[in-house]
């Protein structure tokens, strides 16, 4: 799982510890060869509810089907507090929450898009939103303007890291396996190959780098439909292909073993999900990060005064 998915299923956890009550209400959504988020919340014993349709992105037949059915589940359940995370659902939980006349909705935000978006979700939920969560001082700034809410109701709540997992640790023999020596110095990109992760330019920068450090070589950690445009024609172009190792996607134990083969990485901006969990998780595992100066990322690598690596 990747996105918010996961960071879903970390906030679900620790909720618990606290003594909460939770239930998960999830739609049913078809796997690709890896565990869905259902699964995954099955083999975390979650409490699951599967009653409703709750599409990813906005819907307006199946938000109208949701939130009568959600509405007298809030009444039959006696629910306090109703707990969004993307747009299609906050409609329906505001929705629902009139209907049901009590309740309190609360919205995480995990990315707040494009000004369309921003819009959209300000004319629909705006005025039935009791609260809004976001990851970053960056997205609070920006969420207070769309939700116009008080201060005091948009709350900065850093996404939970699972410090067990995303720790210091040996890299169980994958430095090796890349084909990475001892006195090489290795800088990785983490993160869905996408066009705005400016993938190339990391390879462009990593180009010039390696005329003053013979050494430094590149990990590419991720997957995407754009990998051959994106990162073989870079590759060969540049004259890299023997310099950086492009490892692929992994899951379970074998990411954080991964991660723990570089000595450090570049994290030039934020995908879908603006909560750069990669990051995060680099951050962690003490490892390093050059960042680029967008969005919330800043932020990230220079935390109270604790420098963690650089902005570019």
């Amino acid at each position: 799982m990747t996105g918010p998915a996961e960071t879903v299923l970390e906030e679900i956890l620790a909720l618990q510890r606290l003594g909460v009550d939770v239930l998960f209400a999830c739609g049913r959504v078809r796997g690709r060869g890896e565990p869905t988020l259902l699964e995954r919340a099955r083999q975390l014993s979650i409490p699951l509810v599967t009653d409703f349709i709750l599409r990813k992105h906005f819907d307006v037949v199946s938000s109208i089907r949701d939130a009568p059915k959600l509405a007298e589940f809030i009444r039959e359940e006696r629910i306090d507090v109703l707990h969004c995370h993307l747009l299609g659902d906050h409609v329906v939980g505001v929705w629902a929450k009139q209907q049901a006349g009590n309740g309190v909705v609360v919205r995480s935000v995990h990315s707040l898009g494009r000004l369309f978006m921003r819009v959209r979700a300000k004319v629909l939920t705006a005025k039935l939103t009791d609260a809004i969560i976001v990851h970053s001082r960056y997205h609070m700034r920006l969420a207070r303007h769309i939700w116009a809410l008080p201060s005091q109701q948009v709350l900065l709540l850093p996404p939970p890291v699972n410090l067990q997992r995303f720790r210091a640790q040996d890299d169980g023999g994958f430095r090796t396996q890349f084909g990475f020596g001892e006195e090489d110095v290795v800088v990785a990109l983490v993160g869905r190959l996408q066009r705005r992760r400016r993938v190339t330019l990391f390879l462009e920068a990593l180009s010039v780098a390696r005329k003053k450090v013979p050494k430094l070589k590149g990990l590419i950690i991720g997957r995407g439909t754009k990998k051959v445009s994106l990162v073989d024609e870079p590759l060969k172009r540049l004259g890299l292909e023997d310099a950086v190792y492009v490892a692929g996607y992994f899951t379970g134990d074998d990411y954080p073993r991964a991660l723990a083969a570089c000595d450090f990485a570049v994290y030039l901006a934020p995908g879908s999900d603006e909560t750069a969990k990669a990051l995060r998780e680099l951050l962690a595992m003490s490892k390093p990060v050059v960042a680029g100066r967008v969005g919330m990322l800043p932020e990230l690598v220079d935390e109270g005064g604790v420098v963690t690596g650089l902005t570019v």
